[in-house]
């Protein structure tokens, strides 16, 4: 419960007067930025308040590193549209800090202070459809309002952009007002429970006939099954050596239309901690009336105090329904030459573009496995350090797309999705995340997701196609994987 925020509004209101001094001087935009404590509430209740002010939301959580990050409204916007679209939003970045009035009373806290969020589309060059509308090529957001949440702790960081038109009462009004809303807001109420969550899978399995009318998916199984064998044999003939075909299901009056809902029960459904697996990210990025949310397995990379982490997550099997058969299914994907073949095509390149910026990389011989709620994959974490000069983004740029999502050699599989997918995968399978003003920070690859707009969700999932990959077998990948999202709203396996 947030009962008072009179040190933020305090803190803040000096430093806008500052900035807007400061503005004046220069004759040009000055970012006013300002961090105090706020008292520890829940991250999701946090992201249902903030509706109450503003409808342009940001959530990124990690539950197993218990902090997260809560993006209220937006101060400043940084769009890309351009190819260059990580240099475009590093350069943009560097110039709104350029100058910036920074009030951070913890400035070695993870995540506070001046703090960029958002994501890019996972292919510049594919043409847009209305699907995606609000989410361009990349968008960058400084929240007006961040919530930086830990353990033990929580923070409030408030950025303002002034000009040397500001009137300084009028941003104080504002500040006060909004603040007010924080603080009289009673607890949320996210409209669900365990029990709630249970009886709702229970109605799918007993009410599959109705809920399985009101999905579909974008591209028929048959059609579908046809674009895998199509890619197989690009890949015996050498054409590229992997790609990832993706495909859709359009949910219409889900169970679930309510992002803090979905958020609820992906978190609920979380795997528990697994030895040397950093664990999924929670993220939702909410514009335009539509929602990109998920829980994504997938990390593509973080860096904090110049050591940089990055997953190698790729090859897939299911569950087994009792441990034994699951130790089967585990070993068999280990063993599997397809399976290991994939994952290896992916280290290959992660690989290689770290040892360009990176020293001391740290690569396990083998690969682990990571078992989520339906599903199990091959994992192996690659750890170095940072070459001085780069930045998170500049990672971001080098790293995506992965071969887990794109495939490789990287143009040649981006050009053979964009050809033949018929799909527009908008931010699916693109890097979402955030970064510091030091150019620290982390995203993640935005799998296991789902758009909701209104009283409909799109859900997207994919598999990595090789040269012994079965369409059959592939398709059935595919549901396993749209399986978990279906079920967080209410709809049935697909």
């Amino acid at each position: 419960m947030i009962e008072t925020l009179a040190g933020a509004e305090k803190l803040h209101g000096r430093a806008l007067r500052a900035g807007i001094r400061e503005a004046c001087s220069r004759g040009e935009l000055v970012l006013v930025s300002s961090t105090e404590a706020a008292p520890s509430t829940s991250p999701l209740d946090l992201y249902k308040r903030g509706r109450s002010l503003d409808s342009r939301l940001f959530y990124w959580e990690r539950p197993d590193d218990g902090f997260a990050l809560i993006g209220i409204g937006v101060a400043r916007s940084l769009t890309t549209h351009a190819e260059a679209r990580f240099e475009e939003a590093a350069r943009a970045w560097r110039a709104l800090l350029d100058g910036a009035l920074v009030e951070n009373g913890s400035p070695n806290a993870v995540g506070t202070g001046p703090v960029a969020v958002g994501g890019f589309s996972f292919d510049p060059l594919r043409p847009r459809t209305a699907l995606w509308d609000g989410f361009p090529s990349g968008r960058l957001n400084i929240p007006r309002y961040m919530f930086t949440a830990g353990v033990d702790s929580c923070r409030l960081t408030v950025n303002t952009v002034v000009n040397s038109a500001s009137d300084p009462q009028a941003e104080a009004d504002r500040l006060a007002a909004d603040l007010q809303v924080l603080r009289t807001t009673g607890p949320s109420d996210l409209g669900w429970s365990r029990a709630q969550s249970s009886r709702l899978r229970a109605q799918g399995h007993s009410e599959g006939t109705r809920l399985k009318a009101q999905s579909s998916s974008l591209r028929s199984a048959e059609s579908w099954k046809a674009l895998v064998a199509t890619a197989r044999d690009a890949i015996r003939q050498g054409q590229i050596e992997k790609t990832v075909l993706a495909r859709a299901v359009r949910a219409v009056n889900p169970a679930v239309c309510d992002p803090a809902v979905a958020l609820t029960r992906l978190r609920e459904e979380l795997p528990g901690p697994v030895a040397g697996y950093p664990g999924c990210s929670l993220f939702a990025v909410s514009n335009q009336g539509a929602t990109f949310l998920g829980a994504t397995p997938e990390r593509l990379v973080r860096l904090q105090n110049g050591t940089v982490q990055v997953d190698c997550l790729a090859g897939t099997i299911g569950r087994g329904e009792s441990e034994e058969q699951d130790r089967q299914f585990g070993t068999a994907l280990l063993e599997s030459p397809k399976e290991r073949s994939e994952h290896e095509v992916v280290l290959r390149m992660l690989e290689a573009k770290l040892a360009a910026r990176c020293t001391e990389l740290r690569i396990p011989p083998e690969p682990a496995l990571v078992k989520l709620r339906n599903v199990q994959h091959l994992y192996t974490p690659i750890v170095g350090r940072l070459l001085n000069g780069h930045s998170v983004l500049s990672l971001v740029e080098e790293l995506h797309p992965s071969p887990a999502v794109g495939g490789f050699p990287v143009d040649a599989a981006q050009r053979f999705i964009r050809e033949r997918e018929e799909l527009d995968r908008g931010w699916y399978a693109g890097p979402i995340g955030w970064l510091d003003r030091s150019g620290e920070g982390e995203f993640a690859v935005a799998i296991r997701s789902a758009l909701i707009r209104g009283s409909e969700a799109t859900l997207f999932a994919g598999c990595g196609i090789m040269a012994d990959s079965d369409p059959d077998g592939e398709y059935e990948e595919s549901c396993l994987k749209l399986r978990s999202m279906l079920g967080i709203l209410g709809g049935p396996p697909e």
